[in-house]
């Protein structure tokens, strides 16, 4: 009794240690702090992505406090030959943050549990996309040059 005892505490600590918040943050050198919240909310609203399906997006914008917040539900099938077909549905909790920093910093939150690496993943995929927006490639492949003074 004492044996399954100390292995369901034990593997409820793994499970807290490795679900959970995850946090992440990225610096936006050479980019206005408008400029980045700009490109916040435009990747929030506008989601890409290449393997996944995008089932739902809910996101709220707290311009007074810099401040996003994304409810978002993804669902993608797994092909891989000779197996069944997988399909996964990934549940989305974030929030991000502006720093007004010099540079700009954004933090982003995973709110829901979820395997760290897989937090880590898309937070990381928001801060790409982000840095597609604010330093977009031209047709010969060279990123456009950008012009940090904010005379657009």
């Amino acid at each position: 009794m004492a044996r399954s005892l100390l292995f369901s505490i034990l593997a409820g600590l793994v499970v807290v240690l490795t679900t959970g918040c995850t946090t992440q943050s990225a610096a936006f050198p050479g980019r206005s702090p408008e400029q980045v919240w700009t490109a916040l909310v435009t990747v929030s609203e506008e989601p890409q992505y290449d393997n996944w399906v995008l089932i739902e997006n809910n996101v709220w914008v707290d311009s007074n406090y810099d401040r996003v917040e994304i409810y978002r539900r993804l669902r993608r099938e797994v092909h891989r030959i000779e197996s069944p077909t997988i399909r996964e549905d990934e549940l989305l909790e974030l929030q991000f943050v502006l720093e007004r920093t010099e540079p700009p910093v954004v933090t982003g939150v995973v709110r829901n549990p979820m395997v760290r690496g897989k937090g880590l993943l898309a937070l990381e995929h928001i801060f790409g996309e982000m840095r597609k927006v604010l330093n977009p490639v031209t047709l010969d492949g060279v990123a456009a040059s950008s012009d940090s003074s904010g005379d657009d």
